[in-house]
């Protein structure tokens, strides 16, 4: 059969099968209204594109953040001393209250929201002369770091000696001073070297020479020895394994004010020789824990050094 279209405006074409007539015809002078776009096709089709703004729905949503949710929150909070006897900031503490409440001879610590309720309310301090490095019925330990100083010459550390006197009061006024409590450990460190942790004996008898030194899992227990009030030792050495080793040899906590071990960097075993720590300078971590009914006071610290 011969297929003819009605005119030649028209085009055969095949599609699917069938045989058809196609023709184009152009739109002229197409008119969208305001604010919108004409859109012409490749067919010649016109489309007019024309945007709908409506107000958005606002709803206020009030999500409650409890202020120990971790996901918002970090526990990063310090407590300092002001003495107005020598007029300066003295000491960091572990209680962190939420306000205090001053008297004349004492004071008191509050706390209103916290999540232990056994710590909820006020706590008095100072009351008695029984009872220390003890806040809100926690024991704490007594820490004090102090530094030596070399003069920016290289020397090796070859001992440490402090005078410590603690004092365990009977009554108001009168006192037991007991001469065999000392620091329970030390750890000395500078840039490059450090002792590792070490844990403070008193050595009583001769036969303690050959028992000691004691490893234990991430420490080492010396001996110290007292005499004329006075405590010493010096079984201390540089236990970093690799100084060229990128790791930081003390840990901060967040307002670099706890101190620790970092016990990555050092090790007790390994080292065939043993080094002395060297350095133009070096800072003596000293802790006690056994102050919880004695008053610690009047310290005093030497060092014996020995140039390169």
């Amino acid at each position: 059969m011969d297929c003819k279209c009605p005119d030649d405006s028209y085009t055969i074409v095949e599609e699917g099968g069938q045989t058809l007539c196609k023709k184009t015809t152009e739109i002229l002078n197409v008119e969208c209204p305001e604010g919108c776009e004409t859109i012409v096709d490749s067919e010649g089709f016109a489309t007019c594109i024309c945007p709908d703004t409506v107000d958005p729905i606002v709803e206020s949503v009030v999500t409650e953040i409890d202020i120990f949710d971790e996901q918002y929150f970090r526990e990063s909070s310090w407590t300092m001393a002001f003495s107005l006897d020598i007029g300066g900031w003295i000491s960091f503490y572990d209680f962190k209250p939420n306000f205090y409440v001053n008297h004349n001879d004492y004071f008191q610590t509050g706390y209103n929201i916290v999540n232990n309720s056994s710590k909820k309310g006020l706590w008095t301090h100072l009351l008695t002369n029984k009872s220390y490095q003890v806040f809100n019925g926690e024991s704490y330990d007594w820490e004090i770091e102090v530094p030596i100083e070399n003069k920016q010459v290289n020397k090796y550390l070859q001992s440490f000696a402090y005078r410590l006197d603690s004092r365990k009061y009977l009554t108001e006024t009168e006192y037991h001073q007991n001469q065999d409590i000392g620091f329970d450990s030390v750890f000395i460190y500078n840039g490059t070297n450090s002792t590792g942790k070490l844990k403070l004996d008193l050595q009583k008898t001769l036969r303690q020479l050959s028992q000691y030194p004691i490893l234990e899992e991430d420490s080492q227990r010396i001996l110290q020895t007292r005499q004329d009030e006075e405590f010493r030792f010096n079984y201390f050495y540089n236990r970093v394994p690799n100084e060229s080793l990128i790791k930081a040899l003390v840990t901060h906590d967040e307002n670099n004010i706890n101190r620790e071990v970092n016990t990555e960097a050092v090790s007790f075993l390994g080292k065939k020789v043993l080094e002395r720590m060297r350095g133009t300078s070096f800072l003596v971590n000293l802790r006690s824990e056994d102050t919880e009914h004695k008053k610690i006071f009047e310290i005093s610290t030497m060092s014996e050094n020995l140039y390169k």
